[in-house]
């Protein structure tokens, strides 16, 4: 009996979707195309991978049509390697169809864009019992804001992006896609691509795309998501750090606690300001910075704690259970709760 399920399949691979994300991403683990073999069966198959890829379900049951993916809004491709859109389509559907889910999930959550200052920002959430200004502490604010924070750990090809800020019918998304646990790094990105929401970067319901956050400003909105970064998590402007002035890294590490003040560190402690500073000045001192950061923190795991972050806060009462797993196998989510058991 011809399955048609082997007909959508070509025409999918056709259209740019590999067969490893379709198996492993896309469709859920209890599906085996013999089902397809059926109308019920492949009508529920295709039912899913239009969901989960905001394809036309009518592209897909016609095996004479286009298989035409819906408009993914504006992009703005923030880049540096000359990397062209084209490099990023598997990247960019994924993140999109990620935000989708989740911005649709979270329409009864409430919004607001602060129009604060990123410093006074930062000085109230301190005054408010804050120990520090941390990447939980970030994540938390985030959330509560109504912006969810999302890690996005598939595999894709050719070029995966660092991070992305995402605007479905008004919702921002932000997304982080970098393979660390750096949570130095990671806390900056999120302050980055929290900035261009602020600041309205973002064009009608379409993203801005980093394929290198960057450490110094490339163009004005770039300078300006970074300014942010920097005054919300440490509460003043990008500062460059004398090299002649550079401690060991386990003298910076042991009295981080102890002289980390709430005014001039990043997270409340010494090393970690020392860290972020260097990370983000033209002198790139990354071991330096690495061996402080593995004192401080030598079990960070920055994706976890997104994750973390994710399951407590998004409302799956508002996804189907077939998304649901969708989102959990695009952010490492599923993987993590199938080990704990």
């Amino acid at each position: 009996m011809n399955n048609p399920m082997k007909s959508l399949r070509k025409r999918l691979t056709s259209a740019g979707i590999r067969k490893a994300l379709l198996d492993k991403f896309v469709l859920p683990d209890w599906w085996d195309d013999e089902i397809a073999t059926s109308p019920a069966g492949f009508a529920q198959g295709a039912m899913i991978i239009a969901r989960h890829l905001n394809l036309p379900i009518s592209s897909l049951m016609n095996s004479d049509a286009d298989t035409l993916f819906s408009d993914l809004g504006s992009l703005k491709l923030k880049t540096r390697d000359n990397v062209q859109i084209e490099d990023i389509g598997e990247a960019r559907l994924f993140i999109s169809q990620l935000a989708r889910i989740t911005a649709q999930a979270m329409q009864k959550m409430p919004l607001n864009i602060p129009a604060e200052s990123p410093a006074n920002i930062r000085e109230q959430l301190l005054q408010n019992g804050a120990p520090w200004f941390g990447l939980s502490q970030l994540l938390d604010y985030c959330w509560q804001l109504g912006i969810p924070v999302l890690y996005l750990s598939a595999p894709l090809n050719p070029q995966k992006p660092e991070g992305a800020a995402v605007m479905v019918d008004s919702r921002p998304v932000i997304i982080i896609c970098r393979h660390t646990k750096d949570a130095v790094w990671m806390q900056f990105a999120i302050a980055h691509e929290l900035g261009h929401i602020v600041m309205r970067h973002i064009v009608g319901n379409g993203m801005l795309v980093d394929e290198k956050v960057p450490e110094e400003g490339a163009d004005d909105e770039e300078l300006s998501a970074i300014n942010y970064a920097w005054e919300l998590l440490t509460g003043h402007p990008p500062l460059l750090v004398d090299e002649a002035k550079l401690s060991e890294a386990h003298v910076i590490a042991e009295n981080s606690p102890q002289y980390g003040s709430k005014k001039d560190s990043l997270s409340g402690r010494t090393g970690h300001s020392i860290v972020f500073a260097v990370k983000s000045s033209k002198m790139r001192h990354y071991s330096y910075t690495n061996a402080v950061q593995k004192i401080i923190e030598p079990n960070a795991d920055a994706p976890a704690l997104i994750r973390e972050k994710m399951e407590q806060q998004l409302p799956w009462d508002e996804i189907s259970v077939e998304s649901g797993e969708f989102i959990r196998r695009l952010t490492g989510s599923e993987r993590c709760l199938a080990a704990a058991l």
